[in-house]
């Protein structure tokens, strides 16, 4: 069967432009996201936290403050992903697996346990059980047959 597109120098150059790119892209995305980070916390700290009154509004604010590092932590390790693609043209499973967990992390940060049902809750449970399995089966080292 023919390829679709022919393969050799142009196109490797080619890929390697887009792939450049797409790391200057995520870079610039995660520098802004970190900078907009510290930004919204010297805002709520000027504004919110002469509000704070209790334990729940402190953890309130905590939750986002947190949430808002895995946000950025997702974005560094999505450009881990794609240096990786540059570097060895696969992608690595453990480093995508990570991000998964990551952001399912993040997301039960921001869970409101009050108005989320157990089904919902055993869902993500058991989403966040498959991805670390995975991550721990991707991660062991390959056994090697032979001498």
């Amino acid at each position: 069967m023919k390829k679709l597109w022919p393969a050799g120098p142009a196109m490797d150059r080619i890929e390697r432009l887009l792939l450049s790119a797409l790391q200057l892209f995520l870079v610039l995305l995660v520098a802004l996201a970190v900078l907009d980070l510290f930004y919204l916390l010297a805002k709520g700290v000027i504004e919110q936290a002469r509000h704070i009154e209790t334990v729940h509004d402190l953890q309130a604010m905590l939750e986002r403050g947190f949430a808002g590092a895995l946000l950025v932590l997702i974005g560094l390790e999505l450009l881990v992903t794609v240096r990786a693609y540059v570097e060895e043209t696969r992608f690595r499973l453990e480093v995508v697996l990570v991000v998964g967990i990551i952001a399912i992390a993040r997301h039960v940060v921001l869970i409101d346990l009050e108005h989320v049902d157990g089904v919902s809750m055993l869902g993500i449970g058991s989403l966040l059980l498959a991805l670390v399995a995975g991550y721990y089966v991707a991660s062991r080292p390959v056994p090697r047959v032979g001498k």
